[in-house]
């Protein structure tokens, strides 16, 4: 089934369009055809574009010395790939590999900073993208560890159909495999139990998902707890106008003023004591204590010296022979 393709078919760049406004961003874009397993970015390299795929899948991979990649997120209609711009670094760290063949519109970077640095609203947005997906890398890495592949299978299929326009994914069972770090051959054991129970059909290079319910019953708290705090991160984004934005410059004071404004200061002083009253004396509480501990600690060691002295005194007075006598 041929599905219409727009901008506004990923989430966030929909968002976007709306912040920044269609007809300054949406010249600027440009639609590319991404086929699997093209590599948008090495990691650790300087990135000369964002991507936001329409209906396409894209991989985040960590990428080891010895050449092997583990994948840490996966990237579809619901964000970007460059939101680690935001968060103040000048080098990807991983490796985007289209895991799915699909569209994207693609945006320089100059452009899309300068879109930014005008919007407020499209910063935080763009923020709580970057954030989301970190907090699906944590989760992933949990998951890899402790839940069994048939948790991890079905967790991979939710996260990566809710990030597409429909129903199916084409994938195959050896990059499938990759994804989870196992062998094609276990992926076609899980899945083959899934087709059993009813919850998917697949062919050569193509799954659909026929039962969702199934899928999240049987698979692992993961896949809740990242749909959960994606879109909890979403709506924070998008009902936040009234705070400041992470872009801002805070050249000189003009930002300390807000900041203190949102402190909550006491209504009445603590109780102090004898020692907190004199003049000059404005050491925190941890600061008094360990100062108190050192003179506590310096004065046993003088006492401890006085008394090592006294007691070497008597022993040298005990030990000191008698003085005897002249014979006459």
């Amino acid at each position: 089934m041929t599905t219409a393709i727009g901008p506004s078919s990923n989430r966030l760049l929909a968002q976007l369009l709306r912040a920044i406004g269609v007809a300054t961003l949406a010249p600027q874009l440009t639609k590319v055809k991404l086929k699997a397993g093209q590599v948008l970015h090495e990691a650790g390299v300087t990135i000369s574009y964002v991507y936001f795929p329409v209906d396409a899948l894209v991989s985040l991979l960590q990428v080891m010395a010895n050449g092997a990649a583990t994948e840490m997120a996966i990237v579809g209609c619901d964000g970007m790939i460059g939101s680690e711009l935001m968060l103040g670094v000048d080098r990807t760290t991983s490796r985007a590999v289209v895991h799915c063949e699909g569209h994207a519109y693609r945006l320089s970077i100059e452009v899309f900073m300068q879109a930014l640095q005008r919007s407020p609203t499209a910063q935080r947005m763009v923020l709580a993208s970057a954030r989301a997906l970190m907090v699906q890398t944590a989760q992933t890495v949990a998951c890899n560890r402790h839940h069994s592949l048939n948790q991890q299978l079905c967790r991979w299929l939710l996260l990566g159909v809710d990030r597409m326009p429909g129903n199916e994914l084409r994938v195959t069972h050896e990059n499938l495999g990759h994804a989870l770090g196992v062998r094609r051959e276990s992926v076609t054991l899980a899945a083959s139990k899934l087709r059993e129970a009813g919850a998917i059909q697949y062919s050569r290079g193509l799954v659909r998902i026929l039962d969702r319910r199934a899928l999240e019953n049987e698979a692992c708290e993961c896949y809740r707890i990242v749909t959960s705090e994606c879109e909890r991160l979403r709506s924070a984004a998008e009902n936040s106008d009234a705070l400041p934005s992470v872009l801002q410059r805070t050249d000189g004071a003009s930002a300390l003023p807000d900041i203190a404004a949102h402190r909550s200061e006491p209504t009445h002083d603590a109780p102090r004591s004898t020692n907190d009253r004199r003049r000059g004396d404005r050491r925190s509480p941890t600061d008094r204590r360990v100062r108190q501990v050192a003179v506590a600690f310096a004065d046993r060691r003088v006492s401890g010296e006085r008394r090592g002295g006294a007691a070497s005194e008597r022993t040298g007075s005990a030990e000191k022979p008698p003085a005897r006598g002249l014979a006459g």
